[in-house]
């Protein structure tokens, strides 16, 4: 009985290593279209490690109707081992939109190979109807590296593998009638099945612009300028301070450019200031202006006017003065003083 029970458990071992030793599948394709997908089956929001995701295709049970021509999950951890139902993962997969292939025919795939049982190299076929009855040959452009299913460095790698589908495929499967499945698979039968288009130029990126009031487009649509924030360097005659232009008379950043004290008028227009002129003279005070208004002895202006402030009289809008004013008082007394220095200096 010991050697009975010893040959139950090594074929045990032994089916257990052939059904669980090799793990692959198709982690990602990537469409001509910019659509990318996973292979039938493949759960990546499970928890648990990538491999319970492996692909099983076995003939014998695809002959004798245990599992579908997709095969089945693996499962593992969070995920529970399940038979691929074709239908129900082809609707899921033109839900969230199905790769076509690029112009020359080529689908890019990235495949999960969890240890050295799940490398290549690996054949595609694909079904026109989408019902896996009967199927056509794909070429490989970029094979997995393997013999016989096996690549003993082969371990928790994505390898690139890229099959053709040809010129004269036609899909006519799924719900919009242009949808193939490609199946896909090593030598020990591990992998995945897939949907696919052919290539179609309407349906290749680079289309018609889409209407200027949506922004999932390429570009976003163009908008009018908004309207400049009020602050500084704004000609707003609404705003105080630092934001006036410059060019002005009345902002007060060319006031103080201009050496112009707080007392000036507002509207006061420029170059009316006596001060912007004062010479540059040591008997000069530093606030006082050569103007014939500024106050002096003997002047009849109002004696309590202070020094450098503008004459009502001047500003504009004020009185106008007579067209023949007699000369003030103050310009003969600086004539009579300049006479009187021109005799003293000719002696």
């Amino acid at each position: 009985m010991r050697p009975s029970l010893l040959n139950h458990v090594a074929m045990g071992t032994f089916f257990l290593i052939e059904y669980t030793w090799g793990h692959s599948f198709i982690l990602a394709i990537e469409g001509g279209n910019r659509r990318r997908s996973t292979g039938f089956g493949t759960r990546l929001t499970s928890r648990g490690n990538l491999v319970q995701n492996t692909g099983i295709m076995k003939k014998k049970e695809i002959e004798a109707g245990t599992t579908t021509p997709c095969g089945r999950i693996f499962g593992g951890d969070g995920l529970k081992p399940f038979v691929i139902d074709v239908a129900q993962e082809l609707a899921n997969a033109e839900q969230a939109g199905v790769p076509s292939a690029t112009e020359d025919g080529s689908i890019s795939m990235s495949v999960y190979v969890h240890n050295p049982d799940g490398a290549g190299p690996y054949t595609c076929e694909y079904s026109s109807d989408a019902t896996l009855q009967q199927l056509q040959p794909m070429p490989i452009t970029t094979q997995i590296e393997g013999d016989k299913g096996t690549n003993p460095v082969a371990k928790d790698f994505a390898y690139p593998l890229v099959a053709r589908l040809p010129s004269d495929a036609v899909c006519r499967g799924g719900a919009g009638g242009d949808t193939c499945i490609m199946r896909c698979i090593n030598p020990l039968g591990f992998g995945s099945c897939a949907a696919i288009k052919p290539f179609s130029p309407s349906d290749q990126p680079g289309g018609p612009m889409p209407p200027s009031n949506q922004l999932n487009g390429p570009t976003r649509p163009n908008r009018p300028d908004p309207p400049p924030e009020q602050g500084e360097g704004l000609d707003s005659p609404t705003i105080q301070g630092e934001g006036l232009d410059p060019n002005r008379s009345d902002s007060p950043s060319n006031q103080r450019n201009q050496g112009k004290g707080p007392n000036l008028l507002p509207n006061q227009p420029e170059g009316s200031d006596s001060r912007l002129n004062q010479p540059e003279s040591g008997n000069s005070r530093p606030n006082q202006s050569d103007s014939p208004a500024v106050q002096r002895e003997g002047d009849d202006s109002r004696p309590n006017q202070r020094e450098g402030l503008i004459s009502p009289s001047d500003q504009p809008g004020g009185p106008a003065s007579a067209p023949n004013a007699p000369e003030a008082p103050m310009s003969k007394q600086l004539k009579k003083r300049s006479m009187f220095s021109g005799q003293l200096l000719s002696l």
